[in-house]
């Protein structure tokens, strides 16, 4: 005797293809970094610099900072972005900004501000 009640039907999902995500390049650590003391002792700048070498970076000089800052900051030139935001979590720094006229280096430049 046949059913009255219809036959099941498969269901069907579709399938959606993984999303592409664009791998992100490396962090190279090799990028110029130099360590500026605006308001912090030179033995902090000095700690920080050894910090940053003990974790990879090539930590080029130490400086002292003439200017004024908000606060502790990374400056990064153009396509250094990944590099200083990388840095910055590494020293514990929050600010991250692109270089401004008065910075002359290509690279990464720690400014250290209490």
């Amino acid at each position: 005797k046949a059913s009255d009640s219809p036959s099941p039907t498969p269901k069907t999902s579709a399938t959606q293809a993984p999303a592409s995500k664009a791998t992100p390049r490396a962090i190279d650590k090799s990028v110029r970094v130099v360590v500026y003391r605006s308001t912090v002792s030179q033995r902090h700048a000095a700690r920080t610099a050894d910090q940053a070498k003990s974790l990879g970076w090539n930590v080029v000089q130490l400086a002292d900072w003439q200017g004024t800052v908000p606060g502790s900051t990374v400056y990064f030139s153009a396509g250094f972005e990944p590099e200083a935001r990388a840095l910055a979590k590494d020293l514990g720094i929050a600010r991250v900004a692109p270089k401004h006229s008065g910075i002359t280096l290509t690279g990464l430049s720690v400014v250290l501000h209490s």
